[in-house]
C-alpha cells in the first residue's frame, strides 16, 4: 500500500510549548511523505474592531499579523533547534486572524490536508462548545491529533472499538500508523453490563435475567473475536482484548501502556456532548497523552 502523501497542518502557537506537537507532526509527514504546513491563528473577537474606523482597523490588523509572523518565525527556529531536527526545505508558516478552529479548518481545506495536529495549549480540558478540537472535528479535517505530554513514536497503539463502521475506520487508520512506525495494535472491546431490565409488572423489580446478560456478553465477544479473521491487518502485530466494564475507565486504565490512543468520532451532529460520543469525548478530555480522533470519512 502506498503512503498517503496528503499535506498535514500543525496548529502552531508561539506562546505555548510546541516541541512535542512539532515532533508528532514531523514523524507523521516523514512516514507519509506529505508536506507540513504550520498555521497560527490570532484569536480576537470582532468587538475589538467595532470601535475603530475601517482605516484604523486595517492598519491594526496588518501590524498585528506582522508582529505575529515575526514571533512565529522565532518560535519555529527555537523549536527545531530544541528538537535537533532539520527544518524541511520550503517549510512555510502562515498567520491569520480568527478563531483557531476556523483558521485551521480553512488551511486544511486550502492545502488539501486530511489531518491537523494541535498541542496542549488548545483548550480541550473541558469538551464544550468552545473547544477547538471539538470544533475541528465538526467542521475541519477527518482526523485531529491532540498531542499532550512528551511525544513518543507510536510503537504501541491502543484502539477501543465497538464494531461499528465508525470504530473500524479508526482501527484502519491506527493500522496504517502502526505500519509506518513498526508498531503494534492493542484492540480493546468493552462489554458494559446493563443496569436494569424493564419488567412488564410496573411494581416488579427491574433487572436483567442473568442468563440473558451472559448470552448477550458471549455473543458480543464472539463478534469481536471475528475481527481476527475479517479485518485486514496488513501484517501488523496485534492483540485483541475483551473486557467487561465501563469503556471510558477501561480505556484510560490502559493509557499508560500506550504511546497513542486512536478513537472514532461521529463528527457532524448537534450538541457537544453527543458530538464525539461519550467514550471519544471523555478520552479527548481526560487522556494525558496523545490522542488521534478519526471521523468515518477519514
Amino acid at each position: 500500500m502506498k503512503p498517503n502523501k496528503t499535506p498535514l497542518v500543525l496548529g502552531f502557537d508561539p506562546k505555548a510549548p510546541v516541541c512535542d506537537a512539532l515532533a508528532a507532526a514531523l514523524h507523521l509527514v516523514a512516514g507519509s511523505g506529505g508536506e507540513l504546513h504550520l498555521v497560527h491563528a490570532v484569536d480576537l473577537p470582532e468587538s475589538v474592531w467595532a470601535s475603530m474606523s475601517t482605516e484604523w482597523a486595517a492598519r491594526a490588523r496588518a501590524e498585528m499579523l506582522a508582529d505575529a509572523e515575526q514571533r512565529v518565525e522565532q518560535a519555529v527556529a527555537r523549536a527545531f533547534a530544541t528538537l535537533g531536527a532539520t527544518r524541511p526545505a520550503g517549510l512555510r508558516h502562515e498567520v491569520d486572524l480568527g478563531h483557531p478552529a476556523r483558521v485551521l479548518g480553512a488551511a486544511c481545506e486550502r492545502v488539501g490536508a486530511s489531518m491537523v495536529v494541535v498541542g496542549p495549549h488548545i483548550k480541550e480540558h473541558v469538551l464544550n462548545l468552545g473547544s477547538v478540537p471539538r470544533a475541528l472535528l465538526a467542521e475541519g479535517p477527518p482526523s485531529v491529533w491532540v498531542q499532550r505530554g512528551v511525544f513518543r513514536v507510536p510503537k504501541r497503539i491502543l484502539v477501543p472499538v465497538d464494531l461499528s463502521p465508525l470504530s473500524l475506520a479508526a482501527l484502519a487508520r491506527a493500522r496504517e500508523l502502526a505500519r509506518q512506525s513498526g508498531g503494534t495494535l492493542h484492540v480493546l472491546h468493552c462489554f458494559r453490563r446493563p443496569d436494569f431490565f424493564p419488567t412488564p409488572d410496573p411494581g416488579g423489580e427491574a433487572h436483567y435475567p442473568t442468563y440473558v446478560v451472559d448470552q448477550t456478553r458471549d455473543k458480543d465477544e464472539v463478534e469481536f473475536r471475528e475481527l481476527e479473521r475479517s479485518f485486514d491487518w496488513a501484517g501488523v502485530p496485534h492483540e485483541l482484548e475483551f473486557v467487561e466494564g465501563e469503556p471510558i475507565d477501561e480505556v484510560l486504565a490502559r493509557e499508560a501502556q500506550a504511546d497513542l490512543l486512536v478513537v472514532g468520532t461521529h463528527g457532524r451532529t448537534g450538541l457537544a456532548r453527543f458530538l464525539l460520543g461519550n467514550v471519544a469525548a471523555s478520552v479527548l478530555g481526560r487522556a494525558k497523552g496523545a490522542v488521534l480522533a478519526v471521523r468515518p470519512d477519514a
